[in-house]
């Protein structure tokens, strides 16, 4: 049974070069994020409603990752920052080849990727960073 310590993370800035967090991120994609909304007409005469779909909204995904004081970190902070394109890409069951691969269309990162611990815990000091994106669209991983 695959379990999500298997997941395949990368980032990027331009959405072709990738840097990898797998050895230590995971994506969290919290419950309702994406829900397309519906809208409901009662037309007269009829028995039933008619369910129309409305705009998907933004797809929010929280990015947390054993926090290095390098240079990922840095670019990460700088694309909050300058409000700049940001892409994620994740396969949940990890890089092999027939697994699902995600990958976002270009988004922002909407809350900084601040450390975070307790001192006295002892435990690795992780870094959040939530980001979203229109949407991302599913690939499966080629074999080589």
């Amino acid at each position: 049974m695959p379990t999500f310590r298997d997941c395949y993370v990368q980032v990027s800035t331009n959405g072709s070069s990738w840097t990898d967090l797998s050895d230590s991120a995971t994506v969290e994609i919290p419950t309702g994020s994406g829900k397309r909304p519906t809208t409901s007409l009662r037309p007269y005469g009829f028995d039933v409603d008619i369910i129309v779909p409305g705009r998907r909204p933004p797809l929010k995904l929280i990015i947390t990752y054993n926090y290095a004081d390098a240079a990922i970190d840095t670019t990460i902070l700088t694309a909050y920052e300058a409000g700049s394109a940001f892409y994620v890409r994740f396969a949940p069951r990890g890089n092999a080849p027939g697994n699902f691969l995600y990958t976002s269309d270009a988004g922002i990162i909407t809350s900084p990727p601040t450390p975070e611990g307790q001192r006295h815990s002892g435990t690795t000091v992780l870094a959040r960073f939530t980001f979203e994106t229109p949407k991302t669209t599913r690939t499966t991983i080629g074999i080589s």
